[in-house]
């Protein structure tokens, strides 16, 4: 179901439309092309990834999680 909403997402995207989405899963957040990382309500950092391709699905999880345990996620 998630991987459906997801790809949902990158539909609209690819359409044209912002969106904003608020997670605490990492898989989720590997697939926005820009992650902002708050802590107490402060931007910590951003990681900028680029748009999702199905291709790269794995490596950007793996690149996301990496960035997040920089982090201290």
């Amino acid at each position: 179901m998630t991987k459906e909403v997801l790809a949902a997402f990158i539909d609209v995207r690819d359409q044209g439309t912002s969106i904003v989405m608020v997670t605490h899963d990492p898989r989720c957040a590997s697939y926005a092309d820009r992650v902002i990382y708050l802590r107490d309500g402060l931007i910590v950092d951003t990681h900028t990834p680029g748009p999702w391709t199905p291709e790269a699905e794995k490596e950007r999880e793996i690149d996301t999680l990496s960035w997040l345990a920089q982090q201290d996620f």
